[in-house]
């Protein structure tokens, strides 16, 4: 956790950020074609589909200081509806998003009370949100089928559009991504963002001036179950499946992971470090992927506790000082 009086940094915004944006461009052009036929496609697609919830995260934890370990809870609202509407009722598929998007925010107002709450207080209270959202997906047996799950869930589509293969849905995941980037860095530079990392750095302090702290974080708990939600739709039509077991524990805390190890102030760097870590089942080999998780983890905040963003910024400080020394061509 961030020390009180550790200087708050904001998410990356203006020139400097634009580079993330055009990564992110080339990466969507090319890896579909240079990775086709590879398990690697569908691990990051899944990494693109999960990227959105974890655009959320990050910007819970960037801006607002707010830890969630039951995010996974919020997307298996949007997954959910998005089948019941479309598999129960024959609903359109865009019905069934923006279904999932209206619980989820319906969800985040009546727990914003929780936001209360600070530190590891917080966050234990959205695990404990994650696990009940599960509970009910399991026990609503007429709505849910419970462990069984959901099948059949048609393939997303609109306006003359399908999205009925890997290579359309790696590029709809990764370019929402961006979209949610983008918002996540206006949203920062904004003076909503200004006011929330007041709010970050000393609540007390922050309301002493005015600033109400309580409706600051729960529209950023709001944004983020919104993400989620919109994650979450986008998984069920492209698994075609879901059960309770596709939103478990495991995936809240491999969203957290993702924000630790990418830097819990860069959306960016949450996002490399989700990429990597939904991958490590082919990288890692017959490695056990929670062994390499740790690994990793240790390996980069021995290095640097600002995760894989600080690294970068102590790179790029590097390759500022060498180019200012006299005689460098």
């Amino acid at each position: 956790m961030r020390p009180h009086n550790a200087p708050v940094r904001a998410l990356p915004s203006g020139a400097a950020a634009w580079w993330q944006f055009a990564a992110l461009a080339l990466f969507v052009a090319v890896a579909p074609a240079a990775l086709a036929s590879t398990a690697y496609l569908n691990l990051l697609t899944l990494a693109g589909i999960w990227g959105v919830a974890a655009v959320g995260v990050s910007l819970l934890a960037g801006l607002g200081g707010q830890f969630t370990f039951g995010q996974a809870g919020l997307v298996s609202v949007g997954a959910y509806a998005s089948a019941v509407v479309t598999v129960q009722h024959g609903g359109h598929p865009l019905l069934g998003v923006l279904a999932g998007i209206a619980i989820a925010v319906a969800v985040a107002l009546a727990t914003a009370p929780i936001l209360r709450l600070r530190g590891w207080y917080l966050a234990l209270a959205t695990l404990a949100l994650g696990h009940l959202v599960l509970h009910l997906e399991v026990t609503l047996t007429s709505v849910t089928k419970g462990n069984d799950g959901i099948s059949g869930i048609p393939p997303l589509g609109a306006f003359g559009v399908t999205l009925d293969d890997e290579t359309a849905f790696f590029v709809a995941g990764w370019s929402l991504v961006g979209l949610c980037m983008l918002l996540a860095r206006n949203l920062a530079a904004s003076r909503f963002g200004r006011a929330a990392r007041a709010v970050q750095a000393d609540e007390d302090a922050a309301r002493a001036q005015g600033v109400p702290a309580l409706r600051y974080k729960t529209a950023m708990w709001v944004l983020a179950a919104a993400m989620a939600a919109l994650s979450g739709s986008l998984y069920a039509h492209y698994s075609q499946f879901v059960s309770p077991a596709d939103f478990g524990v495991d995936h809240s805390i491999t969203l957290f992971v993702a924000v630790l190890l990418g830097g819990s102030r860069s959306v960016f760097g949450t996002l490399v470090a989700l990429a990597f870590l939904l991958s490590l089942p082919e990288l890692g080999g017959a490695l056990s992927t929670p062994l390499l998780t740790a690994l990793a983890l240790m390996a980069v905040y021995a290095l640097s506790p600002a995760g894989l963003a600080g690294l970068a910024e102590r790179a790029a400080a590097a390759v500022r000082r060498v180019s200012r020394r006299p005689g460098h061509a």
